[in-house]
């Protein structure tokens, strides 16, 4: 690799590397994912600083053409990353819809422990006749038509 290309992939590198410590500074990336990305940079930055790393390992795993190793190993690393975000999503969206469910239930039961105060008066002025569901139904339905 000749001097010109050598240095601008060590800037790439060393700006990479930069980006994701700024990142994990600004919580914009958590601890776990952000060892994936800060390897990568360093994986650039020695194959940039010392190419015959490449080679080596290259000739170890009997792969004729060196650079066919470091596409499969960026795919493969790409590839995991992409299903360890998929993952995450998964489980956020899990969690996401359990909040929802609870919140909902906290909400009715808030408006139902309402609905029974004694003497209450409703939104247009009328006492809440009987507890329970129907203050709630007329309520909801009123709110709909809105």
């Amino acid at each position: 690799m000749h001097g010109p290309i050598k240095l601008i992939i060590l800037l790439i590198g060393v700006i990479f590397v930069i980006t994701v410590i700024n990142l994990l500074v600004r919580r914009r990336i958590n601890e776990r994912n952000s060892f994936l990305w800060l390897a990568g940079s360093l994986a650039i930055l020695v194959l940039a600083a010392i190419p015959d790393v490449l080679d080596i390992v290259a000739r170890a795993a009997g792969v004729d053409y060196p650079p066919t190793l470091l596409f499969l190993l960026s795919i493969l690393v790409i590839l995991y990353i992409l299903l360890y975000q998929s993952i995450q999503i998964s489980i956020l969206q899990e969690k996401c819809r359990e909040l929802a469910q609870h919140l909902a239930i906290v909400n009715f039961s808030e408006m139902m422990r309402r609905d029974q105060e004694p003497g209450r008066v409703s939104e247009d002025g009328e006492g809440v006749k009987g507890a329970g569901h129907e203050g709630y139904a007329v309520r909801s339905n009123r709110n709909a038509a809105r």
